[in-house]
Order: structure tokens, then C-alpha cells, then sequence
């Protein structure tokens, strides 16, 4: 029996063998198929990127194709222009003769040398201004329109930081004290981040960025102007009131024309629109930059520099600060280190004249009895809450 299935199993092992040996070439064969599908693969997509780029080079070389075909246009009419009147003068010279002929040659050659030095001029500086066209109008549009949203609300945070550091500065400087200056930055922020939401992020976004609108010269006029315009339908239509409205005008044309030098400024920084690109996670700095500019005026300059910033903070900051400044007075210091401490502060009190009187203060966060003679605390009595 196992002489009979020995017989039987033989034949059945040399043909698997056979088999296997058939195989063999085949399933290499689909191993180097394989490998060569995806070397295929790979060479399609370094096609396709190819591809791309061309596309974009054609795009671009369609651009300045268009660009040069203007320019020869120019050249046409200047041509035509001069050979006018090259025409005029050679018709006025055969009209003489002799000494006065004469003058008429040497005024045509004159004439013609200055009218072909113009145009090489004039024709050299076109060329010029063609080939530097791109780079000066900025990045390509599609490129600028990934990042606009992070750079224009970067843009209106500075637009809305500078007016009102600049507002605080004036009110210190021609009222003593920047009085009311907090109410003035909640409210403004309040309108210029609203006034970004509903009336810029669409229309930056349909505009065509490499227009010249967008040049730094050109843009913050633009932007001023909107933002005036902006400004009197929210708070016009929200308070109804004229008067309001002509009060404040000019902060919202001073956030319009900081907003458009900023955004005009960043949009053509090629390398920072690459690195917001390539690095997404730069984009949240933007959208956080309002609470760091905040926490840096409103906080880091108030500890750090008291009473070089006293006037120009809100009231709140200048209480807090005069609170941690007049702790640190006792009885017999001078009054005038306490007056440069809170510059302005004791100005509009009136109970303390020439370094001699006193007052009662009372505030959200402290209450205080002050008597001072001849510049010197006599008396202080602090309670802080």
C-alpha cells in the first residue's frame, strides 16, 4: 500500500515541481511589473508638478507677452509721432535754399539725434519697468489670497493699537490725564474688529491683489477713506446720532490708513507670505496678537515704567498704579516724589496748592487722608480695599 501511493505521489510531485518552476518566471515578472508601474508613477507625478510649473511660467510669459504687446503699441505711435515730424522738417527745408537750407540740414540732424536718444531712452525704460513689473506689484494673487484673512486681521490689530496709543498720547498730553481713554479702546475695538468681520475679509478676498491699488503710496488713502465710511454706517446707523459721529471721525480714517500701510507692507514680503505658508502654526500669532498687545501695554509697561506711562493709561490702569506707588510713602517723605510718581494725578484735586493743604480720596480701590506743609507728608492714612 505505501508502494502504491508512493507511485501515485510521485508523478503528482514532479508536476507541482513543473508547476512551480512555471510560476517562478511569472511571479518575478509581475515583481518587475510591479516596480516599473511605480517608477511610472513617480515619473507621472514629477510630470504633473512639471507640468504645473510650466503652466505657470506660460501664464506668466502670457503676462509680460501682453505687457510687451502694449509697449510696442507705445513705440508704434512714437515712431509715427517723430517720423511726423522728421516729415515737417525736411518739407520746411526744401522751401529754402542756401545759407538758410543749410541751417534747416544741420537742424534736421540735431533733431533726429535727439528725437533717437529720447526714444532708446524712453524705449530702454519701458523695458525696464516691463521686466520688473511683477516683482514690484508682490507675490501672485492666488498665493496672497491664503493668507490674507491672518494678515488682515494682524493689520487691523495694529491699525486699532496705534490709534489708540497714539488717542491716549494726545489726551495726556493737551488734557493732562488720558481721562475716559479705556472706554475709548473697548468701544473702538469693539467696531474696528466688527467693521473687518462685515465689510473687509470679502471684498480682500475678490480683489485682485496685484493691482496697483495695493502699492504702499496708494493704499492706506483708500483704506482711510473706507474705514470713514465704514465707521459712519455702524456707528451712524446703530446711534443715530450726527454728532457722534463728526466727534470720533478721525480715528476710524487713522485705523483705515495704519490698517492699509500694514497690510500693503506685509503682502509684498515674500519671505514672510512663504513662511505663514509653510508654517501654519505662525497664523495663530496673528489672531492672538490682540491679547499680547494688551497684556504689553496694559500691563508689562505699567509695572515696568509706573510713572513714565501714568497719564496715557486708562483710568482704571492709573488707579491700580496709584495704589502701589503711594503704599510705598510714609509720613515726612517728600510730596514732590509722590506728585513725579503719579505725574498729573493731584493736578485737578485741589486741596493741595504749592506743596501745602489736603485731601480726602476715595476710589474703587483705596481711600486716603493726605496732609502735607511745605512739601512734606504730614499726615497719611490708607485704607485699601
Amino acid at each position: 500500500m505505501p508502494l502504491a501511493i508512493k507511485r501515485i505521489l510521485g508523478p503528482i510531485k514532479r508536476i507541482l515541481g513543473s508547476i512551480k518552476r512555471t510560476l517562478g518566471p511569472i511571479i518575478r515578472t509581475l515583481g518587475t511589473t510591479k516596480q516599473t508601474l511605480g517608477t511610472t508613477k513617480r515619473t507621472l507625478g514629477t510630470t504633473k508638478r512639471t507640468l504645473g510649473t510650466i503652466k505657470r511660467t506660460l501664464g506668466n510669459t502670457n503676462e509680460r507677452l501682453m505687457q510687451s504687446s502694449k509697449l510696442l503699441e507705445k513705440t508704434r505711435r512714437l515712431l509715427h509721432g517723430f517720423s511726423v515730424s522728421l516729415f515737417l522738417v525736411s518739407r520746411c527745408k526744401t522751401r529754402f535754399s542756401g545759407v538758410k537750407r543749410k541751417v534747416f540740414v544741420r537742424l534736421e540732424r540735431k533733431a533726429f539725434t535727439g528725437i533717437l536718444s529720447f526714444f532708446l531712452i524712453l524705449w530702454l525704460n519701458n523695458i525696464k519697468g516691463v521686466a520688473m513689473k511683477g516683482r514690484e506689484l508682490g507675490l501672485e494673487n492666488k498665493v496672497i489670497k491664503q493668507v490674507n484673512l491672518t494678515v488682515g486681521f494682524f493689520a487691523v490689530t495694529i491699525g486699532w493699537t496705534m490709534m489708540s496709543l497714539l488717542y491716549s498720547i494726545y489726551l495726556g498730553w493737551t488734557h493732562g490725564m488720558a481721562h475716559e481713554s479705556g472706554v475709548i479702546i473697548a468701544w473702538s475695538g469693539i467696531f474696528v474688529y466688527l467693521g473687518w468681520a462685515i465689510f473687509l475679509i470679502l471684498p480682500l478676498n475678490l480683489l485682485d491683489h496685484s493691482k496697483p491699488i495695493f502699492k504702499r503710496h496708494i493704499f492706506p488713502f483708500i483704506t482711510g477713506l473706507y474705514g470713514a465710511i465704514t465707521y459712519v454706517i455702524l456707528v451712524g446707523g446703530l446711534f443715530r446720532s450726527w454728532s457722534l459721529v463728526i466727534m470720533f471721525l478721525q480715528l476710524p480714517i487713522l485705523v483705515g490708513l495704519i490698517f492699509g500701510f500694514t497690510y500693503s507692507t506685509i503682502i509684498h514680503n515674500e519671505k514672510l507670505i512663504n513662511l505663514l505658508i509653510k508654517k501654519p502654526a505662525y497664523k495663530l500669532l496673528s489672531f492672538i496678537s490682540p491679547a499680547i498687545i494688551l497684556a504689553f501695554f496694559l500691563l508689562l509697561l505699567p509695572t515696568i515704567f509706573p510713572s513714565l506711562v501714568f497719564r496715557y493709561m486708562p483710568d482704571e490702569i492709573q488707579e491700580h498704579i496709584f495704589v502701589r506707588e503711594i503704599s510705598k510713602f510714609k509720613v515726612g517723605d517728600n510730596f514732590k516724589n509722590l506728585e513725579n510718581a503719579v505725574p498729573g494725578y493731584f493736578n485737578d484735586k485741589g486741596g493741595i496748592i504749592n506743596g501745602n493743604g489736603g485731601y480726602y480720596g476715595y476710589g474703587p480701590f483705596i481711600d486716603y487722608k493726605l496732609e502735607v506743609k511745605n512739601d512734606t507728608i504730614m499726615e497719611l492714612e490708607l485704607t485699601i480695599k
